[in-house]
């Protein structure tokens, strides 16, 4: 159904909640006239109040007028329309988001609400989500960015990279952060190197005849821009960024080391994948092996016993180490694997631990962490 309203003006209404409009997407309002006035209904949909104009689409708010298929009338929503749809580059972005967003509803991503077509232009109604301003204490930052990484590997999981990870397209479902705009995102999985739009040699896209990077400089890795390809460590370079900007570029010392592997110009430097990257988030308190190691070693030297003393480390099969000092010997008394990892538990820190056990490497005060490290 179809409702154009009666009206003699041409100014645009915004809605109440000017945050969420300037924040969505990053979206601005346009010097061209908007596809379409407020108050007209589209299958469906009334559209409240414009949002503003994206590199590929236009955003309203738009509420329900009980004729959409599962919806209750009167929710609203933020309803998107594909710009260019002669473009088959941009059908084809618009269209996966769609078909994310159509899957099993993750609590990061906002809530598929229903998809069609106006006049030749395809839209997407999720829904309506509040603003979000950035956490700057060291606890609201963790909760932030580990809510955030159960999104991201959510969408790495599927063969996605997001690549387009910054403050406005971070939203609030009741006080936690949903990760909107799908757009950009990249499916690793394709075995054509054109099922992005791209040419095989570039990932450097063309908006309004401006060549330009895929991403938001400032947040998006560098790969993103030099077309040398993106990978889930673009997604971990954001999300570094991301909570450098909690911080207003001072973050606290747990955070420093986290911040500058994660946001690397080198991908192969950062942390490995989203999984590694969360683990060193909510271990950012816990003493380095190395500490723990010359803490073992000057105990032994002085004759101090250790029961045991748990370290934790972040390769994929191994969960913890647990070490002790009996007799003046640092010894290994438990390895404590991952799910899904063969156990390889040899001794409770009750046992009588034996000096040197077979195959127990004393750590030393010039032992580095091994390779795998927060890796």
């Amino acid at each position: 159904m179809d409702e154009t309203p009666d009206t003699t003006s041409d100014t645009l209404q915004e809605h109440p909640d000017d945050r969420f409009l300037r924040r969505l997407g990053g979206l601005h309002p346009p010097a061209a006239k908007p596809l379409f006035e407020v108050g007209r209904v589209i299958n469906g949909w009334r559209l409240t109040a414009f949002i503003g104009r994206g590199g590929s689409g236009e955003v309203y708010r738009a509420e329900a007028t009980g004729e959409v298929p599962g919806i209750e009338p009167g929710t609203a929503a933020a309803v998107k329309f594909l710009l260019r749809p002669e473009s088959t580059r941009e059908v084809r972005r618009f269209a996966r988001e769609a078909a994310l967003l159509r899957q099993e509803p993750h609590r990061c991503l906002p809530r598929f609400l229903g998809e069609g077509e106006y006049e030749g232009r395809p839209y997407l109604a999720t829904e309506y989500l509040d603003p979000m301003d950035l956490p700057a204490s060291d606890a609201a930052v963790a909760r932030f960015i580990l809510d955030l990484c159960d999104g991201v590997a959510f969408l790495h999981a599927l063969g996605y990279v997001h690549r387009d990870i910054k403050p406005s397209n971070v939203m609030s479902r009741a006080g936690r952060p949903v990760l909107i705009d799908l757009g950009l995102v990249k499916d690793l999985t394709s075995p054509s190197p054109l099922a992005d739009g791209f040419s095989p040699a570039s990932s450097i896209s063309v908006v309004d005849g401006h060549a330009m990077g895929v991403g938001t400089p400032g947040y998006a890795s560098p790969e993103q821009f030099d077309g040398k390809g993106v990978s889930p460590a673009s997604d971990v370079h954001a999300l570094g960024v991301l909570a450098d900007q909690c911080f207003q570029d001072s973050p606290p010392r747990c955070w420093r080391e986290i911040i500058r592997r994660a946001t690397s110009s080198i991908p192969s430097m950062r942390y490995r994948s989203i999984e590694v990257f969360r683990r060193a988030v909510k271990m950012r308190h816990a003493p380095s092996w190395v500490t723990v190691a010359t803490l073992l070693v000057a105990a032994a030297a002085v004759g101090v016993a250790v029961p045991a003393i748990k370290i934790m480390r972040e390769d994929a099969n191994t969960e913890y180490v647990t070490y002790a000092v009996t007799d003046g010997n640092v010894i290994q008394v438990a390895l404590k694997k991952r799910n899904g990892a063969p156990n390889l538990e040899e001794a409770s820190t009750n046992q009588p631990a034996s000096k040197n056990p077979a195959g127990a490497k004393p750590p030393s005060t010039n032992k580095t962490p091994p390779p795998d490290e927060f890796d």
